[in-house]
């Protein structure tokens, strides 16, 4: 992890006839390292535009080790 530069974002442009190509991909989740002791707050507060509001009104389901 230590030489691993942050990620700011990721952008995904398809063809929209092409969605279901991606289901796969889009429900499998994605792995983010992160340093030990961080608090699930400390966690899900860092990327950018994931805000207390954004959390409280928008997210749903967390899923932890699968």
């Amino acid at each position: 992890m230590d030489d691993q530069q942050p990620l700011s974002h990721l952008q995904l442009t398809f063809v929209a006839e092409k969605l279901p190509l991606f289901t796969t991909v889009l429900q499998s989740g994605i792995e983010i390292m992160t340093p030990a002791g961080s608090s699930l707050g400390q966690f899900l507060g860092a990327p950018p535009g994931f805000t207390a509001e954004y959390l409280a009104n928008v997210v749903q389901t967390i899923f932890h080790n699968g």
